[in-house]
């Protein structure tokens, strides 16, 4: 299974690990530096999810390169989960 990848000129994924051993992603500005938000794991809804900072705005094409991120990392973690 592919690593989540965000194809965006604009914007780069830093990913991390939590005191669990999860892994989260950091989104950040390319142009500025600035942090956008983080994908995080929820529990409540059983799959990663993006957390948005406040005031910040997002176009068509960076939603979409947020929503295929997603959807390779929940892939990713059911097969890891299948295969443990």
């Amino acid at each position: 299974m592919p690593e989540p990848v965000l194809d965006a000129p604009d914007m780069v994924a830093r990913e991390r690990t939590d005191d669990k051993g999860r892994r989260w992603w950091h989104l950040t500005s390319t142009p500025s530096g600035q942090i956008l938000g983080s994908i995080q794991w929820h529990g409540p809804r059983r799959a990663y999810c993006f957390l948005t900072v406040p005031g910040c705005a997002f176009n068509h094409s960076c939603l979409q390169a947020i929503v295929k991120f997603l959807q390779t990392a929940n892939e990713q973690h059911r097969k890891e989960k299948h295969n443990a």
